[in-house]
């Protein structure tokens, strides 16, 4: 493939929202679309990490990149989201919805309270997101979302019943917004992500030794996800090399998943 071929994966001048996006897989994401050319809004809660996150990208990739508080769990939050960022920006190319919670517990220790927190933040969340930004799509008849799935949607894991059957539902979201969608051109995606070598894994590295080298042990790869080996799989999904692909659960877990 020359140079010149590669122009299909080129975001220069494309408009992303990256929800969650100021740490972990989230940054790696939102690093990725940059350096792909395209500007970065950071959507999360914690203002401080936003903006540190924000300011990160901007002066590494040379893009627009900004943090806008939100908390996907409330519509007239998402809403006012969309619209700062449509009135700033003046459309939306690309939705990644990253914003999650993970908690684990047995079947027996499961609490209505984690029930409702996970399934609010994974699965409402990220509905009214994808509701927010089709209006724009659907009227420029173009548009990416992107959802961060997990391989715990078909592999059954101690303590994660709660996580895996909210990643589940929302990839199953995906495939009907994709349905609905994509007489627009709007492709809906989902990537189901395997181990993360993020801040998290490894402060449960330093206080779960033996719990944390037997997850590692379970990899086929023998590791987990680096953040820049996420970087490819995004820019395809966001990228004009993907216009025919729509409605698909993308596993990128060193083999965990089988």
């Amino acid at each position: 493939m020359t140079r010149q071929g590669l122009d299909i994966f080129d975001l220069t001048g494309k408009v992303a929202i990256v929800t969650g996006g100021s740490q972990g897989a989230g940054f790696a994401i939102s690093q990725g679309l940059a350096k792909a050319g395209c500007d970065i809004v950071i959507a999360n809660r914690n203002v401080e990490k936003g903006v540190k996150a924000a300011e990160t990208i901007a002066l590494q990739e040379g893009v627009k990149c900004v943090q806008i508080q939100t908390d996907v769990t409330v519509q007239a939050s998402v809403q006012q989201l969309v619209g700062k960022v449509l009135n700033d920006f003046g459309k939306i190319d690309i939705l990644v919805n990253n914003a999650a919670v993970e908690h684990q517990s047995s079947m027996l220790e499961a609490r209505e309270k984690w029930f409702d927190r996970s399934f609010n933040s994974n699965v409402k969340g990220p509905m009214f997101c994808m509701q927010a930004v089709a209006e724009d799509m659907i009227r420029r008849r173009k548009g990416k979302i992107i959802n961060i799935s997990s391989f715990s949607i078909t592999k059954a894991r101690g303590k994660r019943a709660i996580y895996g059957s909210s990643k589940a539902a929302l990839s199953h979201m995906s495939t009907v917004a994709a349905m609905e969608w994509v007489q627009y051109n709007i492709q809906v995606n989902a990537i189901c992500l395997g181990v993360f070598d993020g801040e998290s894994f490894r402060a449960f590295g330093e206080k779960f030794p033996e719990e944390h080298d037997s997850v590692v042990a379970s990899i086929p790869a023998g590791r987990p996800l680096r953040p820049e080996e996420l970087h490819g799989l995004v820019i395809y999904l966001a990228s004009d090399a993907s216009n025919y692909m729509t409605g698909r659960d993308i596993y990128i877990d060193g083999g965990a998943g089988w």
